[in-house]
């Protein structure tokens, strides 16, 4: 059966590449002279996306670039925040659907990108993207002008993990595959995150503002997530602070943006000692720098967690069992990933009355890790290390 599901998902590859040979030209050996990336997603899922940009910027260092992506709805963090600092693309260009609702406007829209006359597309697809997507995104980059496209796969470790617990890589090196037409050795490349001296002094001055000492061990803690399915409960996020104060010394910085200020400062009202609390404070830079100070993370699913993962700071994460193993795990191997493994995972659910996957792991659980991390390695962080998370098997 397994056979069968791949031999299904090969079927639609294939299916998926004779279609894109009808719809743009076949890219032979010259090399293009403009190239479009298409990649939507905010914080996680741009940082994870690096690799792949730093891949195709060093593969052609003077083609003009241009990044079309949008963040989802208006006033979250993205690209432009994250790409742009980085030099990894020449321009970006942020859509909106909500400002595309209208033939007029998308009409536009498809106008304005046929002036740029692209010769490549470099399709990223979401890895839960189904054959109907992929299509229709072909039609409306052919209406727009592209001559050649790379990237039209579906991702068929969803459904072969699903049914048969077959285990998935990576997103990150999910991205760099779809590069591997272009003749692109995609190896060695890690996720990044632009860092500026003027929020490394940020972070160097709030540490000091608060009494904490260069040698001092601190740990950051992001409470929050996407999606209330990944988020494990406040009680234990109190019950682990007032553990690692008591038991570590540790000065605990308090970390989420403006949207969990209010679950913060729950945190922050219930624990026993003081803790640094800058939830909805800081830019997205700012927050990256105290991570980068930091001798470690606890965090849930979310994109702080993969900036942390990317200025190469370790990272304990807990995640739910809302999406299938590995595909999301911060990237390295100097993190540890604690997720039970329950009988209705995944379920890809925002809701969930029950959230065995995240009440069944344990405030010593993660307490634990924490402990095993600070013994391995405090302030032993190096440059380059860039392989397969590790998980923590209950």
């Amino acid at each position: 059966m397994c056979s069968e599901m791949r031999n299904y998902s090969l079927l639609s590859n294939r299916f998926l590449d004779v279609i894109s040979r009808f719809f743009f030209a076949r890219l032979g050996t010259r090399k293009p002279e403009s190239i479009l990336i298409y990649h939507v997603g905010n914080i996680g899922d741009i940082i994870v996306a690096t690799p792949t940009y730093r891949a195709i910027r060093n593969a052609f260092p003077k083609i003009g670039i241009t990044l079309l992506t949008s963040p989802g709805r208006k006033g979250l963090p993205g690209a432009r925040e994250i790409i742009q600092p980085l030099n990894l693309v020449d321009e970006i260009i942020i859509f909106y659907l909500e400002e595309l609702t209208t033939a007029k406007k998308l009409f536009t829209f498809i106008k304005d990108l046929r002036k740029k006359r692209y010769d490549l597309l470099v399709y990223l697809p979401a890895n839960q993207w189904g054959v109907r997507h992929l299509l229709r995104d072909m039609i409306f980059f052919r209406v727009a002008g592209i001559r050649g496209a790379v990237g039209f796969r579906v991702y068929e470790d969803y459904a072969l993990y699903k049914k048969y617990r077959q285990a998935p890589i990576g997103e990150v090196e999910r991205l760099l595959q779809l590069i591997k037409p272009l003749g692109i050795t995609a190896s060695g490349y890690a996720p990044e995150f632009p860092l500026e001296p003027e929020d490394i002094h940020f972070a160097s001055e709030l540490l000091q503002r608060h009494g904490v000492g260069e040698d001092e061990l601190k740990i950051v803690v992001h409470p929050g997530g996407k999606k209330p399915t990944k988020l494990w409960p406040l009680s234990n996020f109190i019950f682990l602070i007032d553990r690692l104060i008591k038991d570590t010394g540790a000065r605990i910085i308090l970390v989420g943006s403006a949207d969990e200020v209010e679950m913060a400062n729950t945190i922050d009202a219930q624990v026993k000692k003081e803790i640094i609390n800058i939830t909805g404070t800081h830019s997205l830079t700012q927050l990256a720098a105290v991570i980068k100070k930091a001798d470690l993370m606890v965090s849930n699913d979310s994109g702080p967690m993969h900036i942390a993962a990317a200025v190469r700071t370790p990272v304990v994460a807990i995640f739910s069992g809302v999406d299938i193993p590995h595909v999301w795990y911060p990237s390295g191997d100097i993190h540890r990933v604690i997720r039970k493994e329950v009988n209705c995972s995944p379920c890809f659910r925002n809701e969930c009355d029950e959230h065995r996957c995240m009440v069944e792991i344990s405030v010593e659980e993660v307490f634990q890790a924490v402990r095993e991390l600070l013994k391995k390695g405090r302030g032993k962080r190096t440059e380059g290390e860039v392989v397969k998370g590790t998980e923590l098997k209950s």
